[in-house]
């Protein structure tokens, strides 16, 4: 079962997110970021368990900015890498009260269970380079309408939807959904 997890940001921890779309294109995109770009004030338990994450961020017919931070996180005591978003909605004017992670989410493939290697890799390094769900051939950012229906875009599509029930944006939605 889902579960949403709110958290009040302080205007150090809004910076920090909104660090992450400072150069948002004005088109709904994604870009794949490593653990070293997540804000510092993520918990750091929470980000010492990532390694890489997508960003994906779009605006809103009132000019608000949707952006979804899809965090790849290695449960090594469940032998899987799970997908946790964190969402957040910016204001036009920048601003946001708080932001939300979904823990346990249910769209296909939000879990992999990597092969025996990975695993190996992981107690040698720490967290390893593991990407679990595919990009576009060779890419690395891109428009959100490029991004194939991965669980990327499902972890996106889930978070709109969730803010969308919330009334914190409105409902029809955002571009290149």
């Amino acid at each position: 079962m889902a579960n949403e997890n709110w958290k009040p940001l302080t205007s150090s921890e809004l910076s920090d997110w909104r660090a992450l779309y400072k150069d948002f294109p004005s088109k709904a995109y994604y870009k794949q970021i490593g653990q070293d770009a997540l804000p510092n004030s993520m918990p750091k338990s929470l980000k010492q368990k990532i390694d890489n994450c997508v960003v994906m961020a779009s605006g809103t017919p009132e000019g608000d900015v949707v952006m979804v931070c899809n965090l790849c996180r290695v449960d090594q005591k469940d032998s899987a890498v799970d997908q946790q978003p964190f969402a957040i909605v910016f204001d036009s004017h920048g601003h946001a009260e708080s932001g939300v992670y979904l823990d346990h989410g249910n769209w296909p493939e939000r879990t992999s269970s990597p092969q025996s290697d990975f695993w190996r890799h992981v107690d040698e390094s720490g967290i390893g380079n593991y990407f679990y769900p595919s990009l576009p051939d060779g890419s690395q950012s891109g428009t959100l309408e490029s991004l194939p229906e991965t669980s990327h875009r499902a972890a996106f599509n889930e978070m709109v939807s969730r803010m969308q029930r919330k009334n914190l944006i409105d409902p029809k939605g955002t571009e290149s959904r």
